[in-house]
Formats: structure tokens, C-alpha cells, sequence
């Protein structure tokens, strides 16, 4: 056993062109494939034949363990955090198949049917590492744009083979199977369609836990935080990774963690699993998620409230892979409630604080009401007017919401209000009040015109001041 020892230490040991020799003769192990964890079974099931065939033998299965094995030696082990992400991950399936219209056997779309979380199961068959590299593609995903995200990607592979090789050709103790790794090519497509997965992945798992989220991101708005003070890419990145994914493995075994840094929100926000949080900004809160998976884990954070207009979560890098040709563009990107995106409904809401902005500078209540009774009024007519219809089913939303809701809903009035006053014409502030029902001669003038009588309205042809 002794002999053994010795030719497997001098193995890693001989020249380096005799191990990228021996490296390209090996059989290509990106096309091997293990058994998924069990908690990953419920996406497998999911998943449509299509996405299952892709990432066990296509192309996202080759990426997972290309990038699993380039980064698994700078990981150590988060098996709590991989069992938990794996029952989150099938509880969302399960969720988003419970709600999912089914497309029969041979439909055009049917290929694409239910949630895509290919590079997830990829990742699953790929071994641990490769699981590791699909939660930081979600962390890249969540804050960054994609072409901004695929510049950190480039510039990771390329700094990780560096590290590998330097390592190697100094005589420092290197894995075969890194040197095998950083030998591999992972093109810039390749990594477009893995961070294409993640974005994907995202949407469908924060419309399945959609008011953690709101909540989790009204808490950030309130805050101003770095992910880190890194200014280099690969250092930044890698530091962001893995102590997220520290910082994780203890909240899920139920150990209580104080926020240092934005690196905790930004794992929670990704991974959607929620501990409990005792926020001391401005005034003292205490958060419940009531999250089954994080036993009771507390979450302290005491970041300062902004007072530069940076808001949230934030961070700030030089690109230095984006396509063109110049020095590397700083670029910062924040997670808040107003750098969110919105849903359709959500986007209504917006239109409805841009309509009533000018309006309800002191009560908003009173405004959406107007909105709401209004248009009842006049679809108790016989008339039916689709935008005032949308406006007012906003209206209701706000009337009817309570709590973090009720917040969210307000923000994105302001937000209406604030921000889209040219939204809805390339004049600011042309809706008059109330659209003049609030005055007496208008009234009067309608009540002469309707052959109804008021307070029918009548057509909505008649009712000219709109």
C-alpha cells in the first residue's frame, strides 16, 4: 500500500507535457453521469423529455461537468445546503406542475412544457461540484444583465484554468482531474445557454414563492450594502460564492448568522430559502418566513439605511470579457423593489399611479376608490371600457392588500407616479382631476346630455371630457 502511495504522489508530479498528453488520450469524462441525489428526484420527474435528455446527455450536461470539475477543488463540501436546495427545488416542480396548463402529447410548445430546470438536473447528474456552479450561475443571474453576466463568466474560466496551470508548473500539489479540467473548452455559447437556464429557472421559482420574495426585497430596499469591497472580478466572485454558500450550509442545520455584507440576501434571494430575520434598521423587526427546510435559522441584519440614493443590494466590478474592444467597463448592478421586474398585473398598477399620480399627493386610498366605484359605475351601464376595466382591477388590488403586500402595491404606485409621468403622453400631468367629475357643471352638463338619466352615465361616447 505504501508503493501505491508513492506512484499515485508522483503521478500528478511528472511533466506537464506528459500529463496533457496523458489528460487528451483519457476518455472525455464530461460524458459520464451519476445518480441524482434523491431530493433533486421531484424536477427530474418535472421536467419534460426534452429538457431531461438535455441535461443528461446534451450539451448543458457536458457544460455542468466541464465547470464542475474547473471549480470543485476550490470548493469544500455544503452537503445541508445541497439537500435542502434539492427539496426546495422539487417543492417548486411540484407547485408549478399543480398550476401548469398540460400540452398534449405532439403540440408545438410541448417540448417546452413546465419549469426549466435544465441546468439544475445537469448539474444533479454532474456530481456536487457541478450543483455548486448552478447556485453562483443563480447569484450571477440574479444581479447581473446577461451579457454581463456571461463577461464574468468568460473571465472566471479562463482566471480558474490560469490558477490551475500556475499551481501545476510551480510543483504545487494539483488534482489530476483539475489539470484534465483546464483543459477542456467551454466556449462563450456554452455559457450563454447555462446562464439562460439559471435566468429561467428564476423566474419560475420566484413566481412560485412570490411574496418571500416581495418581502425579502422590500427588507433590501431599506438597506445599502456591497456584496463585497472586491474590485477584482475572479477574487470578488469567488469570495461572494463561497461564502454564501458557508454562510447557507450553517442557516439550514439551524445556526443563526449576522449579516457582514450583502452576500447572505443575495444567496437567499437566489436560492429561495428563507430563514428568519431580525432586521435592526430604522425600527427594530422580526421577520417569520415559517420555512420548514432552514429549522428556525435567524438571520440579523444591521446594515445601514442609504442616504445616496444607493438602495439594497449592490455590486460594483470592471468587465473586462464584454465584446468590444476598450478598457474594462465598471458596471454596478443593486437588487431593490424598484430594479425588479414586474408581472403584467404588476405593470397595471404602475399605469394606475402614473393616471392618479397627479391626484392623490395625499391620499391614495380616496384615488383607487374613485378608480374602483367608477368604473362599476360604468360597466353597470351596459358599457365596458378594457383599460379602465385593468385600472380599476389594480385599484382593487390596492384597496384589498395588507401587510408586505399592501407595501409592494404602494411602492409601485410611487414608482407610477414618480417615475412615468410621460409614460402615458409626452405631456406631464394632462388627466385632470378625477377627469372633472369632481366638478359641479360637468355633472350637470352630463345629467342634460344622458337620456338615461343620471347616475347611469350613459354611453361612454357621451361623456365627452374624457
Amino acid at each position: 500500500m505504501a508503493s501505491l502511495g508513492k506512484v499515485s504522489a508522483s503521478a500528478i508530479s511528472l511533466p506537464t507535457e506528459l500529463t496533457i498528453a496523458a489528460a487528451a488520450f483519457n476518455i472525455d469524462f464530461t460524458l459520464l453521469k451519476i445518480e441524482a441525489p434523491k431530493e433533486y428526484q421531484g424536477l427530474g420527474n418535472a421536467l419534460s423529455a426534452n429538457r431531461r435528455a438535455e441535461a443528461e446527455n446534451g450539451q448543458s450536461h457536458i457544460t455542468a461537468r466541464r465547470l464542475g470539475a474547473l471549480f470543485d477543488s476550490k470548493l469544500t463540501r455544503f452537503p445541508h445546503l445541497i439537500d435542502a436546495y434539492g427539496k426546495r427545488v422539487s417543492e417548486i416542480c411540484a407547485t408549478t406542475a399543480e398550476n401548469a396548463q398540460k400540452f398534449p402529447e405532439g403540440a408545438i410548445f410541448g417540448a417546452q412544457m413546465g419549469a426549466d430546470g435544465t441546468n439544475i438536473w445537469a448539474g444533479a447528474t454532474s456530481g456536487s461540484g457541478a450543483l455548486a456552479v448552478h447556485l453562483l450561475s443563480c447569484l450571477l443571474a440574479r444581479i447581473w444583465k446577461s451579457h454581463e453576466a456571461i463577461s464574468l463568466w468568460v473571465e472566471l474560466v479562463e482566471k480558474r484554468k490560469q490558477e490551475i496551470m500556475s499551481s501545476f508548473n510551480s510543483g504545487s500539489a494539483t488534482e489530476a482531474a483539475s489539470v484534465m479540467a483546464a483543459q477542456q473548452m467551454i466556449t462563450r455559447e456554452q455559457l450563454a445557454a447555462w446562464d439562460a437556464s439559471a435566468r429561467s429557472w428564476l423566474h419560475t421559482a420566484d413566481s412560485a414563492k412570490r411574496l418571500q420574495q416581495i418581502q425579502l426585497t422590500l427588507i433590501m430596499s431599506n438597506i445599502s450594502m456591497p456584496v463585497n469591497s472586491s474590485n477584482e472580478p475572479y477574487e470578488s466572485v469567488m469570495k461572494a460564492w463561497i461564502s454564501a454558500m458557508e454562510a447557507m450550509e450553517h442557516l439550514v442545520q439551524g445556526m443563526p448568522q449576522r449579516v457582514q455584507d450583502g452576500t447572505i440576501l443575495l444567496a437567499i434571494s437566489s436560492w429561495h430559502l428563507y430563514p428568519n430575520m431580525h432586521i435592526l434598521v430604522d425600527q427594530p423587526k422580526e421577520v417569520d418566513q415559517k420555512d420548514p427546510l432552514m429549522n428556525g435559522a435567524l438571520v440579523t441584519i444591521s446594515g445601514q439605511q442609504s442616504s445616496t440614493g444607493r438602495e439594497g443590494v449592490y455590486w460594483s466590478l470592471p468587465l473586462a470579457r464584454m465584446r468590444y474592444y476598450s478598457p474594462p467597463e465598471v458596471a454596478e448592478r443593486r437588487i431593490a423593489s424598484d430594479t425588479s421586474r414586474v408581472t403584467i398585473d404588476e405593470l397595471w398598477i404602475v399605469i394606475l399611479g402614473i393616471l392618479i399620480g397627479p391626484w392623490a399627493q395625499s391620499d391614495l386610498d380616496q384615488s383607487c376608490e374613485f378608480i374602483h366605484r367608477f368604473a362599476k359605475q360604468v360597466n353597470s351601464s351596459g358599457e365596458s371600457v378594457r383599460w379602465l376595466d385593468l385600472i380599476s382591477k389594480a385599484a382593487h388590488r390596492y384597496l384589498e392588500a395588507e401587510g408586505w403586500e399592501r407595501e409592494q402595491v404602494t411602492k409601485l404606485l410611487r414608482l407610477g407616479s414618480r417615475r412615468g409621468k410621460r409614460f402615458l403622453s409626452q405631456y406631464e400631468n394632462t388627466m385632470p382631476l378625477y377627469f372633472q367629475l369632481n366638478d359641479f357643471s360637468v355633472l350637470l352638463g352630463m345629467f342634460i346630455e344622458n337620456t338615461e338619466g343620471f347616475p347611469g352615465l350613459g354611453p361612454m361616447e357621451k361623456i365627452t371630457v374624457l
